[in-house]
C-alpha cells in the first residue's frame, strides 16, 4: 500500500492526521467501509498512536514541512511501514499488524 504525503505546508504528523480524518470522514458520509479502508484507517490510527513524530522530524528534517517535498507513507509486503522521502526510506519502527477487527462492512 501507499499513500501520498503532502508535506507542502504542515509536517508529517499532521499529514497523517488529515488522511486518517478524511478517510473516516469519506467512509460515514457513504455509510460503506471497505477492506481497504479499514486497513488505511486502522494503519494511520496506529502510527498517530505510537510513532515519536517529534524524534521522526528531528531525524529528516523534510518531514518538519517543506514546500515541494515529495513523500510517500509505504506499507509493505513484509508488513513493515516506512515512509520514502528525495529517494530515502524512513523507517516507522517494526512491523504492522492489525490489532483487532473491527467489524466494519
Amino acid at each position: 500500500m501507499r499513500l501520498r504525503l503532502e508535506l507542502d505546508n504542515h509536517c508529517v504528523e499532521s499529514e497523517i492526521r488529515r488522511i486518517y480524518n478524511a478517510r473516516v470522514g469519506d467512509c460515514l458520509k457513504s455509510g460503506r467501509f471497505s477492506a481497504d479502508d479499514e486497513e488505511v484507517i486502522e494503519l494511520l490510527k496506529n502510527l498517530l498512536e505510537t510513532v515519536d513524530f517529534s524524534r521522526l522530524r528531528s531525524a529528516c528534517r523534510e518531514l518538519a514541512g517543506n514546500p515541494g517535498t515529495d513523500a510517500e507513507l509505504v506499507l509493505g509486503d513484509d508488513r513493515r511501514v516506512w515512509i520514502e522521502i528525495d529517494n530515502k526510506r524512513i523507517s516507522m519502527d517494526g512491523t504492522w499488524e492489525r490489532r483487532t477487527k473491527t467489524g466494519w462492512s
